[in-house]
This record gives C-alpha cells, sequence and structure tokens, in this order.
C-alpha cells in the first residue's frame, strides 16, 4: 500500500504519471536522436550510394546535408534501402 511518501523523489507510490505532453516530448525526442545518428551515417557513407554526384563531393561539403538528413531521416532511409537492394532510388 501507499503511505503517501514519495517514490523516486517526485511520483507517489512509484507510479508514472504519462501526460500527452511527456508522450509527445519522448517522441519527439527519439525522434531527434535516431536523425542523428542516421544524418552521421548517411552523411558518411549513405551520401555517396543515393546520389552519384555526392560520391565525388568531399566531406566538407556533405557535412551540409547533416542536418537535413537528421530531420528528413525516415524519407532517406527509405531511398537507401531502395539503393542497397537494387531498386530504384527515384521513388
Amino acid at each position: 500500500m501507499c503511505d503517501g511518501r514519495l517514490a523516486a523523489g517526485w511520483l507517489p507510490c512509484g507510479r508514472a504519471k504519462l501526460n500527452p505532453a511527456s508522450v509527445l516530448l519522448v517522441l519527439v525526442g527519439a525522434y531527434v536522436v535516431v536523425g542523428a545518428a542516421f544524418g552521421c551515417a548517411f552523411v558518411l557513407v549513405g551520401a555517396k550510394r543515393v546520389d552519384p554526384v555526392a560520391a565525388h563531393a568531399p566531406l566538407h561539403v556533405r557535412l551540409l546535408f547533416l542536418p537535413g538528413s537528421a530531420a528528413l531521416w525516415p524519407f532517406l532511409a527509405k531511398k537507401w534501402l531502395a539503393t542497397r537492394s537494387g531498386g530504384n532510388a527515384e521513388r
């Protein structure tokens, strides 16, 4: 039973309170973390495979792709996977 003490310092009885704002914040945070990881991989490896012109671009130019690839990672991941499986990357 709960005796009114605060468990973990902020929630009574150790129950997590899920309100819509905290759920949205966790989802956005997860999107940003995955996007940052994908963006780094895309700049180093994927841009060369998705765009033949980017294959000849130096790394400091491809680093300019990082913010956009981090934000649009689901679309670029789909294109990257299409090129790896031999499909058409133009879709």
